[in-house]
């Protein structure tokens, strides 16, 4: 009786009529209702999905009838590359191009052949993407059991910082290769939690494809050994083995892929996503010497300047995430002196921050060291250590966070969700949520509405910067030449990073 009862179990079968089921499978009926909870399921993540996508339309909605901007015309609409037949040969196999990002070129190419030098169209899909890697976004926070990952998306989704990436065509550059970023990091995730290893190589291909659309993904083989260790760790983890997700639930042993084997393990699945890094990372450094600045003087500082310059990106970048005003094209650039030892305070406390978050690893700092390390990783392709022709006009810019901005906003909003879920009740969390999210999306629209055309990108908000440090005001840095605004000492080195 025990046997069949067991394999009862095993077939979900009535005891006695095992037999029946292992040739035939449970009735019609019994199959539906097994499947009815997936398909709702199902159903809800694409409404929720198509929510996110529709509200990042409503709120990027005046950056559809905007037109060019600054070097757009580099970019698309004067590159020989694209209009050419054989662009998409160049694009790939010479190095003709600016930059190394065949596949967002790709994209492009065949774009123009559909909206010609029309911008709606071009605008349009950039903003399909951004929300398209909110609602990935979403899917990968809550596959890690971040409470609030589907407000963090909306957050994401909406946030003023964004603008510069998704209301601006050459950044497309941009909102391409984070979805498929994110596409990679889920299906890893999917892979660690047990999946087949054909997961293993859609994540493979996936950073591929993103690193091919544009190398500032470069960090994701770090992020998955940072979120390797972040689930793995001893009295702090992911998710619940049921229930709701929490950010210091114990994860159990048995709930992770390799869960008890040596560190080297997942080191070693890694190792071709490093590969990957290693080998166009090269790449795009030699397209950047050789094509993009071609010789101009980026930053005559020294390394000890950089290393200073480094701790200010990383507040500044903070600061304009949690608090988005001002919101600027150009930033005045800093003059940040290696020889004094006030201008290492930024990097010193940033450290000490990581420092103290390490030290409480095992308890409530696991989940901020986490968010923190994941923005430093992705951060220091732009921490100035590396010329990037942008940098010639400043040492930050919003887009330039744009991957980094992911972290930061996911801590920023599970931190309260999981307060609001144990001491605050649904009618007073809910509309609080709506009304910050309503805030974010005026923001956005009103951010947007400054890439229209040339002077109200150059003449927005441009005015002499007070803090100690800097210099130039933005709106000085450009004058208007024959009717468009450009860099009175632009040359024709290429479009900006």
């Amino acid at each position: 009786m025990v046997k069949e009862s067991r394999r009862a179990f095993r077939y979900n079968a009535p005891v006695g009529k095992t037999k029946a089921y292992k040739r035939t499978g449970p009735p019609e009926s019994a199959t539906q209702a097994i499947n009815a909870p997936r398909r709702h399921g199902l159903a809800r993540a694409v409404v929720a999905g198509a929510v996110i996508l529709a509200l990042t339309l409503a709120a990027y909605l005046p950056a559809m009838g905007a037109g060019y901007i600054w070097d757009d015309d580099d970019f698309l609409t004067q590159n020989a590359l694209i209009k050419a037949p054989d662009g998409l040969y160049r694009f790939w196999f010479t190095t003709e191009a600016y930059d190394y990002f065949p596949l967002t070129s790709t994209m492009l190419w065949f774009e123009w052949r559909i909206w010609g030098d029309r911008p709606a169209g071009y605008h349009v899909v950039n903003i399909i993407l951004h929300g398209l890697a909110a609602v990935v976004l979403w899917r990968v926070l809550r596959r890690l059991g971040i409470p609030g990952a589907y407000f963090a998306a909306m957050v994401f989704a909406l946030h003023p910082v964004c603008a510069a990436s998704v209301a601006w065509i050459t950044e497309r550059k941009n909102t391409l290769p984070m979805v498929l970023y994110l596409l990679s990091a889920l299906a890893w995730l999917r892979f660690d939690d047990g999946g087949k290893r054909r997961w293993y190589a859609f994540s493979l291909l996936l950073f591929l494809a993103a690193m091919l659309a544009k190398t500032s993904v470069v960090m994701l083989p770090a992020v998955l050994l940072l979120l390797a260790w972040w689930r793995r760790g001893r009295g702090a983890g992911s998710m619940r083995p049921c229930g709701r997700p929490s950010l210091r639930t114990p994860v159990p042993a048995d709930a992770r892929r390799g869960e008890g084997a040596k560190g080297r393990t997942v080191v070693l699945r890694t190792v071709p996503f490093f590969v990957l890094s290693l080998v166009l990372g090269l790449v795009t450094v030699w397209f950047q010497n050789h094509r993009a600045i071609a010789g101009v003087a980026v930053r005559p500082e020294g390394i000890a300047s950089r290393l200073a310059a480094s701790g200010w990106i990383v507040w500044f970048y903070l600061y304009k995430l949690l608090l988005p005003v001002n919101l600027i094209m150009i930033y005045p650039r800093w003059e940040v002196d290696g020889a004094n030892p006030v201008h290492y305070l930024p990097l010193a406390f940033l450290l000490a921050a990581l420092a103290f978050l390490w030290r409480f690893r095992r308890s409530w700092g696991r989940s901020p060291l986490l968010a923190l390390g994941y923005f430093v990783i992705t951060l220091l392709p732009v921490l100035g250590f590396i010329d990037m022709s942008f940098m010639r006009y400043s040492l930050v810019a919003d887009h330039l966070q744009y991957t980094a901005a992911a972290g930061a906003i996911a801590l920023a909003a599970g931190l309260p969700a999981a307060w609001a879920r144990r001491f605050m009740p649904r009618a007073v969390a809910i509309p609080g949520a709506v009304a910050m999210l309503a805030v974010l999306g005026a923001m956005t629209w009103a951010q947007a509405s400054t890439y229209q055309d040339e002077e109200t990108l150059w003449t927005t908000r441009s005015r002499t910067t007070t803090a100690p440090g800097l210099r130039t005001p933005t709106g000085a840095l450009f004058a208007m030449r024959g009717g468009i605004w450009t860099l009175p000492s632009e040359t024709s080195t290429g479009p900006s990073s």
